[in-house]
This record gives C-alpha cells, sequence and structure tokens, in this order.
C-alpha cells in the first residue's frame, strides 16, 4: 500500500448518464465491484480491494482525477489565480455516507477536468487489479501545465530520458512519483487520465476491444491509451 498525502492523486470520479453501460464495462475489464451510496453517486472497489478507490456519479459526460488537499475551500483561491475554472464549487458530500468529505470539481488551464477534495476516511491506495496506479497528463502547452501543477500542487517534472519523444515524470512534492506526462506538441491533444493496475497489459488490452473500448495509441507506443464506451481515456499500469 502506498500513503497518500495531499497535493496528490487518490480518487477518481466518471461522470455519466449511464452508469449500467459502464459498470458492465469496467466490471468485465477490471472486476471491479459498484456500491450505491445515493441515487447520484456510485462508489467503486477494486477486485481484491477492501476500501472505495473512486466513484461514478450522475448526471455528467467525463472522467476525472482527484487530487487530495488539506482544506478545499482555502485552497481554491491560490489554484483559481494559478488559471483554474471553478465547475463546481466547494460542497460537503451529502450525509450520511459522505460525512467528512469537501470536494470542488474544477478545470485546468487546458481545459482538463478535476476535484479538488479532503476525506477524512482517507487510506493508503491499494496495490492490487485493476486499482488505480498512477496517471498520465497529455498536454500541447508543456510550460502552462508544469506551472499550473507545480504552483499549485508541488510537482516537479523530470524528463524521462529512456521514454519514446517528449516525456515526463511527475513527482509529488515529497518526491514520490506519481504519473507522468506526454509533450504531444501544439497539434496534439490535452487529457488527464488516470492508470489502472493490470499484471499483462496485452490480455487487458485484448479484453477491452472486446468490451467496447477503443485503443487511442501507435502500434509502437509502450504507454497504451484506451477509450472507455463513453470516450473517457484511461491508460494501464503494469504491476
Amino acid at each position: 500500500m502506498s500513503d497518500i498525502s495531499p497535493g496528490m492523486v487518490g480518487w477518481f470520479e466518471i461522470g455519466t448518464s449511464d452508469i449500467e453501460t459502464l459498470a458492465r464495462f469496467y466490471g468485465g475489464l477490471f472486476g471491479w465491484t459498484f456500491e450505491s451510496r445515493s441515487p447520484e453517486y456510485t462508489e467503486i472497489v477494486a477486485r481484491e480491494g477492501t476500501r472505495p478507490m473512486g466513484g461514478i456519479f450522475t448526471p455528467g459526460d467525463e472522467l476525472s482525477l482527484s487530487i487530495l488537499a488539506r482544506d478545499v475551500p482555502g485552497e481554491l483561491g491560490k489554484i483559481q489565480l494559478a488559471g483554474a475554472t471553478v465547475v463546481t464549487p466547494s460542497a460537503a458530500a451529502g450525509p450520511p455516507e459522505g460525512q467528512g468529505i469537501v470536494y470542488a470539481r474544477l478545470r485546468d488551464p487546458l481545459g482538463n477536468p478535476f476535484t479538488l477534495y479532503s476525506d477524512d476516511r482517507q487510506q493508503p491506495l491499494e496495490i492490487v487489479e485493476g486499482a488505480l496506479g498512477g496517471f498520465e497528463i497529455g498536454t500541447t502547452v508543456v510550460d502552462t501545465t508544469k506551472e499550473f501543477y507545480f504552483e499549485c500542487f508541488g510537482w516537479t517534472f523530470e524528463l524521462d530520458p529512456g521514454a519514446p519523444d517528449s516525456y515526463y515524470t511527475v513527482f509529488s512534492h515529497d518526491h514520490r512519483r506519481i504519473g507522468g506526462m506526454a509533450d504531444h506538441g501544439l497539434y496534439g491533444k490535452d487529457y488527464a487520465m488516470p492508470l489502472f493496475r493490470v499484471a499483462d497489459e496485452q490480455d487487458a488490452v485484448e479484453r477491452a476491444r472486446s468490451l467496447g473500448a477503443t485503443v487511442d495509441s501507435g502500434r509502437d507506443d509502450a504507454r497504451k491509451r484506451l477509450k472507455d464506451p463513453q470516450g473517457n481515456p484511461f491508460g494501464l499500469s503494469i504491476g
């Protein structure tokens, strides 16, 4: 297990109007199970996990990373000044299951959605099949992305000389490797997607295709990027 500290991605959310389709896809691909907390929110548990690691909310139409904060309302001003747009202002999740949870939904300067949250239940990430295993940001403007996430969360970026193209390793403020960033140039695309742990990448890709996913990366690209049936991007993390 890996402890989550403020400024790290410790959760993810999928907005949808069709929970059943997404539940069939991800349940078939990763063995996720789902626990309804309200008519609008369902929590996600990995196949061998013991606690929720993400959620599905309705209505909505996209997937977002969730970044742990000490004080959501207290940090929103700084994040807005850095260039973020607030989509959903700071709010407490509804009782009884949501007691101790505060969140706000935002977009970074390049339009990627993310959630800022605090959670009294916060536990270490579980290292099991299908669990959250990191993230990747794709950017068309490297300097803007680096400056925003450094200013808001203390992330630092180190060019990975062993990776194809311009790929950066992302470190948290305490120098822990937490994700990656791909420079797609001016004519690429921007996204922020979670990576889910798998033991066999090729098997996972084939199962994803059979369940309705599309592969959104080149044949020679070692980092497999996929899209679920709703069009949400996600990736695979080995181990």
